[in-house]
């Protein structure tokens, strides 16, 4: 068994007090989040990309044959 420590430093940052209007944020399932001024970010479809890559990449694999050099 292997165990791995880890220390780490981090300085403080001066913190600066907000100076702009005040925003309110909505965030939703079809878009990330809609600001109240009207803005809207879209939703990034991460997870279903990586999930379709994994079912193409599983498919292939599975079209191998046993004992083969590429699988």
């Amino acid at each position: 068994m292997v165990c791995f420590h880890l220390c780490t430093q981090e300085e403080a940052k001066d913190h600066r007090a907000a100076t702009g209007d005040v925003i309110g944020v909505d965030l939703g399932i079809k878009k990330l989040a809609t600001l109240s001024d009207g803005r809207t970010f879209e939703n990034p479809r991460a997870l279903r990309k990586k999930i379709t890559a994994l079912k193409r990449a599983s498919r292939r694999h599975s079209r191998k044959a046993k004992g083969s050099r590429n699988r």
